[in-house]
Parts: C-alpha cells; structure tokens; sequence
C-alpha cells in the first residue's frame, strides 16, 4: 500500500497569517471544516468499515477457524411388534441421544476443512412393563476436505481485494480531505480579497471626500471653477456607492466560508485582512512530479482497477482448468448394552473419495470470460496510462501558474509604489494650483487600481501554492523550512 503523507499537513498552506485576538487563521478554518464537514466524516467511516473488511479478510486467509456444535435429544414412542408366535403386544421405548462436531479450517498452506463429528445413543425399552436390555451405540468420524486446482472464491483472492478496496477507501478519504481544504483555502482568500479590497476602496473614498471637504473651501474662496469642484463631488459619492458593493461582497464571501466551517448564516467569522508576502520557494518539477505520480488518486484508482482485472483474469482462467477436491475420512463405530461394551465392540471405518470438475463444453462461456477480462486488464492499463499523462500536463500547468503569479506579483508592487508616489505628488500639485481635479482624480483611481491589482496578485500566488499541493498531495517546503 501506498505511503501517503496525511493530507491535514495542508493546514501549512504557504500564507498562513498569525492569530489576532477573535481572529480566525487558516489553519483554524481548516480544522473546523475538517471536524465538521460531511463528506469527510463519512469518508473516513467508510474507511473503517474497508479497514474491519481487511482484517476479517486478512484473519480468513491466515488464520484457522474453529466451529463447535453441540445437541441433545430426548424421545419416547409406543412401538406395536409381534414375536415369534404371531402374538401382537406394544413395546415402550425411551431414548437419549447427544451428538457433536468439530470444524476446523485452515487456510494455508491450501483451503483444507477438517472436521470432526461424534454421536452417541442410549436406549431403553420395556415391554408389558418388562424391561429389555439397554442399547448403547456411538461413532466418531474425522474428515479432511482439501482443494485442488481451484483458486476461483478463495480466501487468496478475498484477501487481496479487500486490501484493494482499503487502499481505495484510504484514497477517497484523502481526496475528500484534500478537496476540502483547498476549498477552504479559496474561500479563506476570498475573504480575505474582498476586505482588502474594501480596505482599500474605503481609503479611497476617505481621500475623496477630504478633497471635495477642501475643493468646496477653495471654491468659496474664488480658488478653483465649480467644474473641479463637481467632479471632485461626483467621485466622492461614486466611491461611497463602491463601498456598498465592497461591503456586500465582504458579506457573501463570509457566508461561503460559514457554510463550508459548518456554521449558521451570519455568524461572525472574523479573519485578519493583511495578506502575508507571497513566498518564494525552489520548486523542483522531476521531484514534484514523482510525488504527484505516486500519490495522485485517479493514478491509484487507476492502478488498483488494472491489479483487480489481472486478479479477474486468473479467476476466469482457473474456471477454464480442472477444478477438484480430495474428501479423507476415518472413523470408529461401536454399539453395546452399555458404553464399555459399545467401545469394546468398536469398528474402524476408512474412506477416500476425488472428485474432479472439468468443463468439456460450455458453449464458448468461459473463453469469452476469459476474454473480456484480458480486455477489462487492457482498458485499465490505458486508463492508468492516460491518468499519469494528465497528472503531467497538470502539475507543469501549476508549476506555470505559480511562476507567472509570482512574476505577476513582483511586477505589480513596483507598480503600486510608483502609484503610490504619483499620488502624492499629484495631491501636492493640487494643492498648489498646478492642475485641475481631473488630473488629480486620475491618479487616485490609478493608485486604486494598482492596489486592488496587487492584492490580487499576491492572493493568487498563495493559491497557486495551496493547488500546488493538492496536485502533490503533500505540503510544499521553503528553501529555509529546516532552519
């Protein structure tokens, strides 16, 4: 079975920002969603039912079974007889019998049953209120069950497919984790963009309203035309109508990552805004894609259904052959009127039987099944071929994405800095008269835009990352990880 790192090491997703006080971290959101969720916790139930499955499966191929039946009964019957003469009279008989069995299985080093079975009877009879001499009789009896030629239904195959559909169990488990905490990574980050952008939308709306505040000052001092002033106006109310819509998608974005935490609507979910710097680390794409080769579930899927089609073909192959069984059997009977004399007057008995099955003529049936499995094996060596070739295209578009958002990233704080200082410079020359509102209110929507842009930016590459160990199945480290 395959070794997989557990997948709640993505609660190290790159970006996780420290704890405030009634602030909620990613990793916190994680492990609530992860306790909470569902899908995960029926997935690891079912883990445990293919886990139990294993072990009784694995007890069956290894293990001896030992089965004990024990029973009693007790009659009593009027018999109608006749002796020698003719003469008709009725014979009262009372009997008492026990009886028992042994049954021992054991799997290897072959399927063999051996089974022991004993008996005994006691009788007592009166005749006309005469009693008879008792009867005591018994017998015991070994038997030894051995298969031969035959593998189709035992506890081999069991075994082996239960282990199969445990690792199968295990990889759901996994994914349904893996899938979970990568959608609450996004919704973690969704949040987080839309209070940035409100952030920022409200700091911009903050400026617009203290330059209107002064443009109407100026205004009244003869300073400035009423055009710059009506712009200057405009821009103010248009910001506040951008902090309505800011604040709505702060709202909604909350209510996405309450329902995957499992709460009700409208709680309130608190997390820090400040987005961390967006991390650099070495990604080495032989090594990534061994890990994503080895551990991505639609290759194991893959995998498995190709080992359960081989298993198949064997099993429909073994159907095809000779199929037979050796029956052993010794025993010892005895019968007397009490048990000494049953057991001196005992018999040995002794018995051998094969038996053999061999399908002469079935109309074609068994080739075809035999057939149809190589063909099912065929299929599903293709379909894990095919899974390891999207398991590639996927992981280097990842690896594409990253670098370009960590590109992307680099470029865009450049960007806002120099936006940042246009800013200001232009509040200066406004200030002093040099030019009009509509300069002025170019750059402040510049210096919006390349915040929002930069937010974005980071935001993504602290996504690319969190898909990026999804794609690996296993957390990513940083160059300074060990330190």
């Amino acid at each position: 079975m395959i070794n997989r790192l557990p997948l709640l090491t993505l609660l190290l997703v790159w970006g996780a920002t420290f704890a405030c006080a009634g602030q909620m971290t990613l990793e916190e959101a994680i492990a609530i969603a992860l306790e909470s969720n569902l899908g995960v916790r029926q997935s690891r139930k079912d883990l445990d039912v293919a886990g139990s499955t294993r072990e009784r499966a694995h007890a069956d191929r290894y293990l001896p079974t030992l089965e004990i039946a024990l029973g009693a009964e007790s009659s009593a019957s009027p018999l109608t007889v006749f002796d020698t003469t003719g003469a008709r009279y009725l014979l009262d008989e009372e009997s008492t019998s026990g009886d028992g069995s042994i049954l021992l299985r054991q799997p290897l080093p072959f399927d063999a049953t051996l089974g022991f079975q004993g008996a005994a009877t006691h009788r007592r009879r009166e005749q006309q209120g005469t009693a008879l001499p008792t009867e005591v009789d018994g017998e015991i009896e070994a038997t030894l069950t051995i298969p031969l030629l035959d593998r189709s239904g035992s506890a081999v195959d069991a075994d082996e497919i239960a282990a199969r559909d445990l690792e199968k169990a295990q990889i759901a488990h996994e994914a349904a984790v893996g899938d979970l905490t990568l959608s609450v990574v996004r919704s973690y980050y969704g949040l987080t963009r839309a209070q940035g952008l409100l952030d920022i939308r409200t700091r911009s709306y903050e400026a617009s309203r203290s330059q209107a505040a002064r443009a109407r000052e100026k205004f009244r001092a003869g300073l400035i035309a009423e055009g710059d002033l009506l712009q200057l106006e405009v821009a103010r109310d248009l910001g506040e109508a951008s902090l309505v819509t800011a604040k709505g998608s702060v709202a909604s974005a909350r209510e996405s990552l309450n329902d995957l935490l499992g709460r009700l609507p409208g709680a309130a979910t608190n997390i820090d805004s400040e987005v961390p710097p967006p991390p650099v680390i070495e990604l080495d794409e032989a090594t990534l894609l061994n890990r994503a080769l080895e551990r991505r579930e639609e290759i194991a899927r893959a995998r498995i259904a190709t080992e359960n089609a081989r298993l198949s073909v064997d099993t429909a192959g073994s159907a095809q052959g000779v199929n037979g069984r050796i029956e052993l059997g010794a025993g010892l009977r005895g019968d007397g009127s009490n048990l000494r004399s049953t057991i001196e007057n005992r018999q040995r008995n002794r018995s051998a039987r094969v038996t053999l099955d061999w399908a002469l003529w079935d109309w074609g049936r068994g080739r075809r099944r035999v057939d149809e499995a190589r063909a099912a094996v065929e299929r599903s060596t293709l379909a894990e071929e095919d899974a390891r070739r999207s398991v590639r295209l996927d992981l280097r578009a990842r690896l594409r994405a990253y670098d370009e958002a960590l590109s992307r990233a680099s470029v865009l704080k450049r960007a806002e800095l120099a936006a940042t200082r246009a800013y200001e410079i232009a509040v200066s020359r406004f200030e002093a008269g040099n030019i009009d509102s509509q300069r002025l209110l170019q750059e402040q929507q510049s210096l919006q835009r390349a915040e929002s842009d930069r937010l974005n930016a980071v935001i993504d590459v602290h996504l690319t990352l969190a898909e990026m160990e999804r794609a690996v199945m296993g957390p990513l480290k940083s160059p300074d990880a060990n330190q």
